[in-house]
């Protein structure tokens, strides 16, 4: 073999090492913080999150998360923020931690999922933001909510609400909170009818209806019981009344 080969298959030999141990390095780097995005993906146990990679089942509460996945423990990622999960929509249950209520959100599934949301600073009773009024949920967490009210036209039979809403977005008037104050709520088409078992965020009542412990009661006036209710009565809930054959609700 002349010098001229031999120094190529020298320089040939040195690449070769150079390249393979830039491979190794590359291969040993930790996977926490390298970049990511929609191209490149992340190692196994880990998670692209703000185009970096990171440690799946690390993100504490109240942290910024966009895949459940990522947050510690049963946390679950609600509104890009890891959260406490739960179901008892709306009401008192020892799911949430003090100051906190159940609140809905869509998960990656496009499916409603629950989390404790901290409740807002608002004073129940008084007007919140964009005129929405400030609702006691529960026992020290409040929430800014938009209120309604019901009408019964001219006649007293006519239910009417101030909900509106539109074809796409349909909105009904719901007792909801320790005060059982009236607000509005989005709804389906159809919703749950008369007499089925409801729920205040996936199962909801349709319009004229209330979600009341679990079922779907009609709306009454109480000035006109017996043209709404029939034979059933119509019992006064503070806020609302519904009708029900004994009021025992």
């Amino acid at each position: 073999m002349n010098r001229f080969k031999m120094r190529l298959a020298f320089l040939g030999a040195l690449i070769l090492g150079i390249t393979s141990a830039a491979c190794s390095l590359t291969l040993d780097w930790d996977p926490e913080g390298l970049p990511c995005e929609d191209t490149v993906t992340c190692a196994d146990g880990y998670s692209c999150l703000v185009n970096l990679c990171i440690l799946n089942d690390s993100v504490p509460p109240g942290s910024t998360c966009n895949k459940t996945e990522q947050c510690e423990g049963e946390l679950v990622c609600a509104n890009f923020t890891c959260a406490t999960s739960c179901t008892k929509y709306y009401e008192s249950s020892a799911e949430c931690p003090s100051g906190e209520f159940c609140m809905e959100h869509i998960d990656e599934n496009g499916d409603f999922s629950g989390h404790c949301e901290v409740g807002s600073g608002c004073s129940p009773g008084e007007v919140c933001q964009e005129g929405r009024m400030c609702v006691e949920i529960t026992t020290g967490s409040n929430a800014c909510l938009v209120g309604c009210e019901i009408t019964w036209g001219e006649s007293g039979q006519v239910y009417s609400d101030s909900c509106g809403g539109s074809q796409g977005v349909l909105k009904y008037c719901q007792p909801l909170g320790k005060q059982n104050q009236l607000v509005c709520r989005d709804t389906d088409a159809p919703g749950e009818v008369e007499g089925q078992s409801c729920d205040l965020v996936d199962k909801t009542c349709s319009r004229e209806l209330a979600c009341v412990n679990g079922t779907c009661r009609k709306y009454c006036n109480l000035e006109l019981p017996d043209e709404i209710c029939g034979a059933d009565r119509c019992c006064d809930r503070g806020t609302y009344a519904v009708c029900h054959s004994t009021c025992e609700l």
